[in-house]
């Protein structure tokens, strides 16, 4: 019996497409922790019959003069990915939406962080991982509820 040890998705590349960050100057502090306001948003495209790039947007902390917060950061990177051949498209759908998620979201998180310290803000946020594979049945759930 041989066991295949190839993976059928490959991460090729990612690049930073969107940094933005704004301080609320007139922030005021308040006691204890702030609760996370983040928008997590996925986007596929298609390059070829085997490649696809997702784009994955996160926004915290929208509106921070309005909402109290000390400032808002969002971030887009896009992730390059091939698919195997052999992969059935429903397989395929799965790896984009999860996988290919699941391996770029720490590249979102890390550059997150990397603006908030290089910002000199209180603390360095630093974003909780995401269970994509959750996400993706309650976006599911929640379509068929409707």
């Amino acid at each position: 019996m041989t066991i295949s040890t190839g993976c059928v998705l490959k991460f090729t590349d990612y690049k930073l497409e969107r940094a933005c960050f704004e301080r609320n100057p007139n922030y005021e502090k308040i006691e204890g922790m702030i609760p996370l306001d983040l928008s997590l948003n996925r986007e596929m495209k298609s390059i070829s019959e085997n490649s696809f790039s997702l784009s994955i947007s996160v926004d915290v902390f929208e509106k921070p003069r309005e909402n109290n917060y000390p400032f808002s950061v969002g971030v887009t990177v896009s992730g390059f990915f091939q698919v195997d051949d052999s992969v059935g498209l429903d397989l395929k759908n799965k790896l984009i939406e999860t996988n290919a998620a699941a391996i770029l979201f720490p590249y979102v998180r890390s550059i997150i962080s990397q603006i908030t310290l290089m910002a000199n803000t209180d603390s360095t946020l630093i974003l909780p991982p995401v269970n994509f594979v959750e996400m993706l049945r309650s976006e599911e759930t929640k379509k068929t509820s409707e």
